[in-house]
């Protein structure tokens, strides 16, 4: 008797959890994280940047965010170089993606832009990096062209603020 209020109570807890988590993560949507998390800089122009290095972050991305500021992003690091896949999913706007390996672009789609509310996942374009990355910046829709982000553009990796 004692064993089944335990796990009674214990499966109260993990859903209740799960419920937390899943309220949490919904009512998020519209609201961008803090931009401040570090600096950025990619040939002469800083950028303030939030760290997406955790998996719950690099799958939300910018989806759900409304605007994204001037010379702001999000920059996913990879600890060893990867073959990158991203996708438009839960985005309200269209950005430019950055493709970056060891401190140098290697790559830019620029204008990418957010899917059909009501597009099936199945559908959903996804974006491929031009080879093995070790980060990438998520940028408001025109920014790579508008401060002179190509190929070969030196990027000085973030440090924390």
């Amino acid at each position: 008797m004692l064993a089944n209020r335990i796990f009674l109570v214990s499966l109260a807890g993990a859903v209740l959890l799960v419920a937390i988590i899943a309220l949490g993560f919904t009512l998020d949507v519209g609201a961008c994280r803090d931009f401040r998390e570090a600096e950025l800089e990619i040939g002469d122009e800083t950028f303030s940047v939030a760290i997406a290095d955790e998996q719950i972050e690099r799958t939300r991305g910018l989806a759900g965010c409304d605007d994204v500021p001037v010379k702001v992003g999000m920059y996913f690091p990879y600890q060893q170089p990867t073959e990158a896949t991203y996708w438009m999913k839960g985005m309200l706007i269209p950005i430019d993606i950055v493709w970056i390996k060891d401190g140098v672009v290697v790559g830019v789609e620029d204008h990418i832009p957010p899917p059909p509310s009501n597009a099936p996942d199945q559908e959903l374009l996804r974006y491929k990096s031009p080879g093995p990355v070790t980060a990438v910046l998520e940028i408001k829709a025109g920014g790579a062209g508008e401060y002179g982000i190509t190929e070969g553009a030196a990027v000085d990796f973030p440090a924390a603020m």
